[in-house]
């Protein structure tokens, strides 16, 4: 995310807008954004994990980044971004959101199919 940021120069700081949302502009508002955000990543990994075995295909990594997509345009883009006033799937912040986010979201996907595949029976 502070990659994109850097690179792009759209603030788009998912940790910031959620701890504002939460506690408001305060000095935990970072740490709660990152905190929300991390638990959020963790609670849709258990998701994934727990819908996996159950979904066609068997490349896991595909998987997981079909599974990131559908979260980023359900919960993200339809329900998130519009409650924290960025509009649907951004376009009231920036016309790039959509691309930012759906590059955010491949890369989480990657990551919960890469680490699925090594972790057989876990879930």
């Amino acid at each position: 995310m502070y990659i994109d940021i850097a690179i792009t120069g759209i603030p788009v700081d998912i940790p910031v807008l959620l701890g504002s949302k939460l506690i408001g502009e305060r000095s935990g508002t970072l740490f709660a954004g990152h905190l929300v955000h991390l638990l959020n990543g963790i609670v849709l990994a258990i998701i994934f994990f727990a819908l996996i075995p159950h979904m066609p295909g068997r490349n896991n990594i595909v998987k997981g980044v079909l599974f990131a997509v559908a979260e980023l345009i359900v919960g993200v883009g339809l329900f998130m971004l519009p409650i924290m006033g960025a509009g649907i799937i951004g376009l009231g912040m920036a016309k790039a959101i959509p691309m930012i986010t759906l590059l955010r979201h491949v890369a989480y996907g990657n990551g919960i199919g890469w680490v699925y595949r090594g972790s057989k029976g876990i879930v």
